[in-house]
């Protein structure tokens, strides 16, 4: 597989959005990932190259005259290919257009910006706490990244298919593909924001980005290959989704002289 040209990035966005005024408690925050559903899998230690899972964590809190005030709250979960060999390895990436290089000293290397210890080719864990300086307010943020190889195969797992005007037919190979959260609130105006993401890498030119918005207001985009389309009858549906597997459908409509799309991505992780 050719990681050096990496030119499409799929977003797909879905926004719960609740006005202020609407009431938000612990059960609207979103839980985080975890591992616990990957461990023990047998993989080869001597190389960084395979099949990996990642999970991401940061809150943000600002607090004035000893109270908080508003949190921000971002994780994320993210399937993804390493390849390459020695000291050389790349990333795949899921928001542009070529993977990242895997920056290596030793036994700590650097991915997605984190930067940690290494254990045996296999496992990744990082954490930090920030204190930035801010007039009127305090500022904490706590942020953790974990990752760990489920395979050894360093080939795509999971398909882009595509029907409509111009795209019957066609298909684009999946290799990183990430959902996540960015949770907002304001414990001043008892409001909340909760917005659910997924971010799909796949082989070829172009990108694909949806947000869907409900709650305050509702608006639907799509834009893809330079094309937008708007509201009614544009849409996403996750159909199915485990540790292991997802099926997302999504449809535009209403774009370039009324041109329809419709489009199925379906992820299979590698069994070992």
């Amino acid at each position: 597989m050719n990681l050096l040209i990496k030119s499409i990035s799929l977003i797909l966005s879905t926004v719960l959005l609740i006005a202020c005024g609407g009431s938000s408690s612990d059960s609207n925050k979103p839980k985080p990932y975890s591992l616990d559903g990957y461990q023990g899998r047998n993989v080869n230690s001597d190389s960084l190259a395979g099949t990996w899972v990642s999970v991401s964590e940061q809150r943000d809190l600002l607090s004035g005259d000893n109270e908080a005030f508003e949190e921000y709250y971002d994780i994320n979960k993210e399937y993804f290919v390493i390849d390459g060999s020695g000291n050389e390895f790349l990333k795949t990436s899921c928001t542009d257009n070529n993977g990242s290089i895997i920056e290596m000293n030793g036994d700590e290397i650097t991915v997605n910006g984190n930067t940690g210890l290494i254990v045996n080719n296999q496992y990744l864990f990082t954490s930090q706490e920030e204190k930035p300086l801010y007039s009127g307010y305090d500022h904490v943020t706590t942020s953790s990244f974990e990752m760990i190889k489920i395979s050894d195969s360093t080939e795509p797992f999971g398909l882009l298919e595509l029907t409509g005007d111009f795209w019957d037919g066609l298909e684009r190979s999946v290799d990183c593909f990430r959902q996540g959260y960015f949770y907002r609130e304001n414990f001043m105006y008892d409001s909340y924001v909760n917005k659910e993401i997924y971010a799909i890498g796949l082989d070829y030119a172009s990108a694909i980005k949806l947000e869907q918005y409900s709650g305050g207001w509702a608006d639907i985009t799509i834009d893809i290959f330079g094309l937008s389309f708007l509201n009614d009858g544009t849409s996403i549906s996750i159909n199915s989704q485990s540790n292991t597997a997802h099926s997302i459908d999504i449809v535009g409509s209403d774009g370039f002289e009324g041109m329809v799309m419709k489009g199925n991505i379906n992820i299979q992780l590698p069994i070992h």
